[in-house]
């Protein structure tokens, strides 16, 4: 079992059809996805790894609450260099703590 993320989304149509336009979002900007990324998760450790570029945070922790999302997309900052073959991880990270933060989910971690 590698690295996960999952938010705390559970079974809420509405928010899970706002991670499958995030998905068809990133999909638009580097051509695939997380594969989780439509019902709110994150299955590769390459989106880890741009959620802790982007926030300083670990990833490598029990969870982040939805405090701690709300804090971190605000303070969050996207603007670095990324490889363009590792784009999919970047704007499926961005777009994953985008939509948590913006419904108030927290993320849980596994590895």
């Amino acid at each position: 079992m590698g690295w996960d993320a999952i938010s705390s989304v559970g079974k809420n149509k509405a928010i899970i059809a706002k991670f499958k336009e995030a998905e068809k979002l990133t999909i638009a900007m580097a051509g695939c996805a997380d594969a989780n990324l439509w019902f709110g998760g994150l299955d590769c450790q390459e989106c880890g790894e741009m959620l802790t570029i982007a926030t300083g945070e670990s990833v490598y922790v029990e969870s982040w609450s939805v405090e701690k999302v709300k804090q971190l997309y605000k303070k969050a900052n996207w603007d670095f260099q990324y490889n363009k073959e590792a784009a999919w991880a970047y704007w499926s990270a961005r777009y994953l703590l985008a939509v948590c933060a913006r419904h108030e989910l927290s993320i849980l971690f596994s590895w």
